[in-house]
């Protein structure tokens, strides 16, 4: 598979399109130092590129994904809930790798406004996937994540663990 073809949409078997991956990839980096609105571009980028992208569900929940995470780092929890809500279901039944990733940050924002309880269920279960399937990637951030909204739940000892 040649450049051309990437830019087209095509991919191979089980592959990301590399020319949404890239993008998304950088809309992490962006949240990640607080430049919201280049990494907010680079998002929406993503997801116009992942249209064209023959049968590309796995290249919107990728960027969507990274779009939840840049809105709960920015602190804009509505948004993020807005976000990640629609691809928990696809995620389940299509793609279970990101479970972890999407109902982490969809935790802690249902944490953020309020809903403690709510936001504690998606992190443990985002917790226990991780484990479950031995997926390393990441899941320093969903255990911080974790110890996070225990402390909001005034949970010391286990935050600590």
């Amino acid at each position: 598979m040649c450049g051309d073809d990437i830019e087209r949409g095509k991919r191979g078997d089980n592959l990301l399109n590399q020319t949404v991956s890239t993008r998304v990839w950088l809309v992490l980096l962006h949240a990640e130092r607080g430049e919201f609105e280049q990494g907010l571009r680079l998002g929406h980028e993503a997801l116009q590129l992942a249209q064209g992208v023959q049968g590309g569900d796995h290249e919107r929940l990728w960027a969507r994904c990274a779009i939840g995470r840049l809105r709960v780092v920015r602190g804009d929890f509505e948004a993020a809930i807005q976000t990640l809500e629609p691809v928990v279901l696809v995620s389940e039944r299509d793609f279970p790798v990101y479970i972890p990733r999407v109902v982490s940050s969809l935790g802690v924002a249902y944490a953020a406004l309020g809903s403690i309880e709510k936001g504690l269920r998606l992190l443990h279960r985002a917790e226990e996937k991780a484990r479950s399937m031995s997926f390393r990637f990441g899941y320093a951030l969903v255990l911080a994540q974790l110890a996070e909204v225990l402390l909001m739940a005034n949970n010391i000892g286990k935050a600590h663990t």
